[in-house]
């Protein structure tokens, strides 16, 4: 057999190896008091695959297949991998797996609805798994989440802080600051109204300081109201 028959032989041998599915891994054995979980981020997943209007296995919310690939595959081995993640990892008592597997329905979730009411894109859902798994991690050492908040969209920091695991964090004062900034750039238009549900903020004086340089009717409007 001569080299070249050797090496075109090795090359489809290395070609079919490669095309070989990985191997799906196998949740372990789960007690009954957290089945329920799982089972909500079952239905979470099935909700958003739904969620394009076809009841199938894919998420398909645009015509970009290759997105569609990388979200399905997200949503679904992603999500999967995580929950094993979290069931398989030793040094999270009961208590706490409980509390990252609900936080993992309850992103699901949000995004749905976000997505439901196009108030987030679909393309969102591929960072925000990625930042829910980095916050997991910061608060699973009791750190701040708020450097994730600040590297993520708006809409994908939103959730965030509103998900059960991350209410008692250090950093969610410092999160949600950080959120209304976001806001007031991205809405420049509806500065006064940001300020006005979120007057708690530290930046208060030097954001209403600005708008009164810029429109000092819109600051008559605000103190009136």
């Amino acid at each position: 057999m001569s080299r070249l028959t050797l090496l075109l032989l090795a090359t489809l041998v290395s070609v079919a190896l490669s095309a070989q599915p990985e191997e799906k891994r196998k949740m372990p054995d789960v007690p009954l008091m957290r089945q329920i979980f799982h089972t909500n981020i079952d239905k979470a997943q099935a909700s958003i695959l739904r969620s394009d209007g076809s009841a199938d296995e894919f998420f398909a919310p645009g015509t970009d297949e290759q997105l569609s690939r990388q979200l399905t595959d997200e949503l679904v081995n992603g999500i999967d991998n995580m929950q094993i993640d979290i069931e398989i990892n030793s040094s999270l008592d009961n208590n706490n797996k409980i509390k990252y597997l609900r936080g993992t329905s309850e992103m699901l979730n949000a995004f749905d609805a976000a997505y439901r009411s196009r108030s987030i894109q679909a393309a969102q859902l591929l960072p925000l798994v990625k930042a829910y798994r980095d916050a997991m991690h910061l608060e699973k050492f009791g750190s701040s989440i708020a450097p994730v908040i600040d590297r993520n969209d708006l809409e994908v920091g939103e959730i965030l802080v509103r998900l059960y695991p991350f209410e008692k964090n250090q950093g969610l004062i410092a999160s949600k600051n950080s959120l209304v900034l976001k806001s007031l750039h991205k809405y420049p238009d509806r500065v006064m109204q940001i300020i006005s549900r979120n007057y708690h903020v530290p930046f208060t004086d030097s954001v209403v300081a600005a708008v009164a340089r810029r429109d000092q009717e819109e600051i008559y409007n605000y103190a009136s109201a």
